[in-house]
């Protein structure tokens, strides 16, 4: 049976967000793909027009066997089996799991888009991706994860998660 690496982001900002980021890790480990490696977990102002408290990401690097349609709906699941309701566009979330990258398939659906579209805009998919994989081109862009994040025009703060 093929299997393919994948890229996933992970995220949540609501205040048990950790804890089911954790859980979430443990699930796909289990029930999607052996996770090869996570980045660091990264604290990011939220994105978008909504006034909300920062996000932790954190990128996912694992091998799964699922296509790319039954990978969607299992990461679905999980994050609806861990709480996450979806209510408003760019509002507060409990848990966000989004395919980045699905090995080098090129997907333009209705319900699916891999690579994730807007990878090259967002600094907060950048600089988990460039800790992780930072040479990995983008099968669209013909670039770098590296040279991605040189060009991004985001000014959103993203560091280094502080427990403290």
């Amino acid at each position: 049976m093929k299997s393919y690496k994948v890229v996933l982001l992970i995220g949540g900002n609501e205040p048990n967000s950790l804890d089911l980021l954790f859980d979430a890790l443990q699930i796909i480990d289990t029930e999607v793909g052996k996770i090869i490696t996570t980045s660091s977990l990264y604290q990011t102002a939220a994105w978008g027009p909504i006034p909300q408290s920062d996000f932790l990401n954190a990128a996912v690097l694992l091998r799964t066997t699922f296509p790319p349609q039954l990978l969607l709906v299992k990461l679905l699941n999980i994050e609806a089996r861990l709480g996450r309701k979806r209510t408003v566009k760019y509002g507060p979330r409990t848990l966000d799991i989004d395919v980045l990258f699905y090995g080098n398939e090129i997907i333009n659906s209705k319900t699916l888009k891999i690579p994730h579209p807007e990878i090259a805009n967002r600094r907060f998919v950048l600089m988990p991706c460039c800790e992780m994989i930072p040479q990995f081109k983008h099968p669209v862009l013909n670039q770098s994860m590296l040279q991605l994040l040189e060009k991004c025009k985001d000014q959103l703060e993203v560091k280094l998660w502080n427990r403290n």
